[in-house]
């Protein structure tokens, strides 16, 4: 067995060769070896040329189904020694590589069942690498079942097959099912397969091919399903050689007609045979084929190998010839809407294919030249056409409608308003548009066809006369336009009135080194003018412009002289610097921080600068006004902004300020503040509650006896609590409960009275009451309770007084601790 060339044409992965395979006998050469040495000599070399044309070939589809039951794991026979899956393996490691890029490929393996199935698409080389370790793989599944369920793994495949087909795959679907045993599933059988996809077995869009292996027979009769040519083949291959077909690449891959094609085979696979087929026609037999193709469409290309110990093989590809490309043609007209009787240049843009060249105008040739000049003769649209060929023949066109018309023509007339007899006047004709001829009259009979002419006027009356003066213009096409009339007064030479001198600037806030346009607004007839700009430049013209370097105070004077004498008017501007001189402050927010700290930079700028450049401390700058910058290291950082004056004279400002980066805090430092304020807040919580339990039953009590001058008070801070009021009144306040409702005793023998003078031994006065109080001796005494706020003064103690009131004689006290009286006195508490 001899070694076979393991070079390719695909740059996405490099191999090494393979072992040498093994003799049928050890030390006896394969009977032909010499014969087969001979042939692959100029095979290889044919290849090697082939493989440096490195072809853009057109992607196509491959389902390869490989049977994995327990048989692949023998040897092929007694007399060759190779493992059948290893030779498989080889032979796809081979086979994959050699395919074009971009194709996709469909690896199915099966025994009992589909037991791998993986699509990939050979886009790089990660994807190839896939490929090649999924063949690598398939040992292990061969180890695990004998059987060989062939007829539904096919049906399989060619679902598959059908699904590339129906997404446009440009080439035949590739269908190659290697098997070395029969099915013995026997759930079908291979006609009943083929007859479920005898619409889409058509040979163009998918080709099937059922490889039986070593000494595999099948007897089965196909020739009732009536399938095309190359649609499905069944064929064996008793010496397991050559077991894919060849791969056929083109350069290029989709040729144009009559331009040269080659052809040839890319796989590492040698072959003592080859024939090529165009649409069925063979036409060489050669490794390389060089053909044209004569018509645009698609044409079916086979071809068909012996390999060196007679095993056929053949692959059939579609390839694409498309007609020469429509020339581009255009062109560009310059200028786009020309005038009549203007020159217009057209200019080809075909690129460098074309050669020969024919402009029409309106149907009519013009010129056989690139680029041609021509002149509309009247104003409409006209269409300018440009035919185009290139060397081969194919021919481009370009039209496109031109728009002829004349620009609106407008006239006017410049020149004095008044003239002394005499003298010649200086007229002007402003013109815009295309123009013809002009023609003058000037109202005393006279006519002109210059375009700006001089004119006397006589005046032919005691003081002045006023003549109408008119212009009108023709155009190329013959359309008259008339101008504005102007009138002019012409004085008797002993009446002409002085001129008054008078002028305006356009400009506006006027710099040093700006040039002042001055108007001339006098009166009257004016010959001679005389500007000056005292101290920097003088001028004679009507309306001149007067450059002014220096800023400051000017004053402008403008004398003016005519036949009836002379006058003068001067006014004063200021002209401003040039250039404001630069200030700027610097700022930065924060100015300190932790690191990483993030500084807004802020220049305030006045004047007129053209750049700022600013130094940030650590090696970074910015040319921003206002930049923001990130300091990342602690540090002091001096950080400076220079400013660049507009005025070259002026030097650069700069303004500096330091940024404090500290040292990141740590997190359990920053806990620290959280942890004491929140202790802080939790015993103050607890000092509150403390607080809140003994002031929540707290009840003010406000009593007033008639004999004193301030009012009184005590707190009942508990439930059912008594207070004796000995010291003021010989009576006990007793709470009911925790509510604000009062019982009222008397002691040390002491009674109540009612109103009516009844004794009581106790009185219920609720939120507050006037009563009554007997002491020992017998003196009675009017005191005023309430636990809502302050009574009012109770009067003297008399049986039927006048009730109580709770009004107050004031505004309460602010707050319920605070004790105020009758008078300004200072409150007293009562214990």
């Amino acid at each position: 067995m001899n070694k076979r060339s393991t070079t390719h044409n695909d740059p996405r992965i490099e191999e090494s060769l393979p072992p040498a395979t093994a003799s049928p006998r050890r030390g006896q050469p394969r009977p032909g070896l010499r014969r087969a040495v001979r042939l692959a000599v100029p095979l290889i070399t044919a290849l090697l040329f082939s493989l440096l044309l490195v072809p853009r070939s057109v992607a196509g589809d491959y389902v390869l189904v490989l049977d994995l039951s327990g048989s692949m794991t023998n040897r092929i026979s007694k007399q060759d020694k190779r493992i059948r899956i290893e030779v498989v393996q080889q032979a796809l490691r081979d086979y994959l590589p050699a395919l074009p890029e971009n194709s996709r490929v469909r690896l199915i393996g099966f025994n009992s069942g589909i037991v791998a199935d993986k699509e990939v698409k050979l886009s790089d080389a990660p994807a190839l690498r896939q490929a090649l370790a999924w063949v690598d793989d398939l040992g292990k599944e061969t180890r695990k079942n004998r059987q060989t369920y062939l007829w539904t793994t096919l049906r399989h495949a060619l679902n598959v097959a059908v699904t590339y087909a129906g997404e446009g795959s440009p080439q035949p679907v590739v269908v190659r099912v290697l098997t070395d045993g029969e099915d013995n599933e026997n759930a079908t059988t291979l006609a009943k397969v083929l007859q479920e996809f005898v619409p889409s077995l058509d040979g163009e869009h998918i080709r099937g091919n059922l490889i039986l292996l070593g000494d595999l027979e099948f007897k089965t009769k196909l020739a009732h399903l009536a399938l095309p040519e190359g649609a499905f083949e069944t064929t064996t291959n008793s010496l397991w050689l050559d077991l894919f077909p060849p791969v056929v690449l083109s350069v290029p891959a989709e040729p144009k007609i009559g331009e040269e094609v080659r052809l040839f085979e890319n796989t590492k696979s040698i072959y003592s045979h080859y024939e090529w087929l165009v649409d069925g026609a063979a036409v060489g037999n050669e490794k390389v084929l060089t053909w044209r193709f004569t018509e645009p469409r698609t044409y079916r290309v086979t071809l068909r190998v012996l390999g060196l110990q007679g095993t056929k093989n053949q692959t059939t590809v579609l390839i694409r010839a498309k007609g020469h490309d429509k020339l581009p043609v255009d062109f560009i007209a310059m200028p786009a809407q020309p005038e009549p009787q203007q020159e217009v240049r057209l200019l080809a843009r075909c690129g460098s294919q074309a050669v020969r060249f024919v402009w029409q105008v309106d149907s009519n040739q013009v010129s056989a030249l690139q680029d041609c000049s021509f002149r509309f003769d009247r104003e409409g649209a006209h269409e300018v056409k440009l035919v185009a060929w290139d060397s081969v023949g194919t021919a481009g066109t370009r039209s496109q409608i031109i728009q002829v018309r004349e620009k609106g023509l407008t006239v006017s007339i410049k020149g004095p308003n008044e003239s002394v007899s005499g003298r010649p006047v200086q007229f002007a004709s402003e013109i815009t548009g295309a123009c013809a001829s002009v023609e003058w009259a000037f109202g005393d009979g006279e006519k002109s066809k210059e375009k700006n002419p001089q004119h006397p006027f006589n005046c032919g009356a005691p003081e002045f006369r006023d003549c109408l003066v008119t212009l009108r213009a023709v155009t190329p096409s013959g359309k008259v336009v008339q101008a504005v009339p102007h009138s002019v007064r012409v004085w008797a030479e002993k009446k002409v009135q002085p001129p008054r001198a008078s002028f305006r600037m356009l400009n506006q806030n006027p710099k040093a080194g700006d040039v002042l346009q001055l108007v001339d607004d006098s009166q009257g007839l004016v010959e001679s003018w005389e500007w000056e700009v005292i101290g920097e430049a003088t001028n004679h013209q009507h309306s001149p412009a007067i450059r002014v370097t220096s800023p400051g105070a000017k004053t402008i004077r403008l004398k003016v002289s005519g036949p009836g004498g002379t006058s003068s008017v001067t006014n004063t501007i200021v002209l401003n610097p040039r250039y404001a001189a630069v200030k700027t402050k610097a700022t930065a927010s924060p100015q300190s921080g932790e690191a990483p700290l993030k500084v807004q930079m802020t220049s305030e700028i006045t004047g007129d600068f053209r750049s700022v450049r600013w130094a940030f401390g650590d090696g970074q700058f910015s040319t921003n006004v206002s930049p923001s910058h990130t300091f990342i290291q602690a540090s002091n950082y001096t950080v400076a902004v220079v400013v660049y004056p507009s005025d070259p004279a002026q030097t650069p400002v700069e303004s500096r300020f330091v940024v404090n980066v500290r040292k990141p805090v740590p997190a359990w430092a920053k806990a620290l503040p959280f942890v004491g304020c929140s202790a802080l807040l939790a015993g103050a919580a607890l000092l509150l509650a403390s607080h809140r339990r003994k002031t929540a039953l707290r009840l003010p009590v406000y009593f007033w006896p008639e004999d004193f001058s301030v009012c009184r008070s005590v707190a009942l801070t508990r439930a059912d609590e008594v207070r004796e009021l000995t010291s003021e009144a010989p009576i006990r306040i007793k709470r009911a409960g925790k509510s604000s409702n009062l019982v009222v005793e008397p002691v040390n023998g002491a009674v109540l009275l009612s109103s009516s003078g009844q004794e009581l031994t106790s009185q219920n006065i609720g939120r507050g009451a006037r009563i009554l109080v007997r002491g020992k001796s017998a003196s009675v005494r009017a005191i005023a309770v309430s636990t809502l706020q302050q009574p009012k003064k109770p009067s003297p103690a008399s049986l039927g007084g006048e009730p109580f009131s709770e009004t107050p004689n004031a505004t309460p006290p602010p707050h319920e601790d605070f004790e105020w009286g009758w008078e300004a006195t200072e409150p007293t508490k009562t214990n």
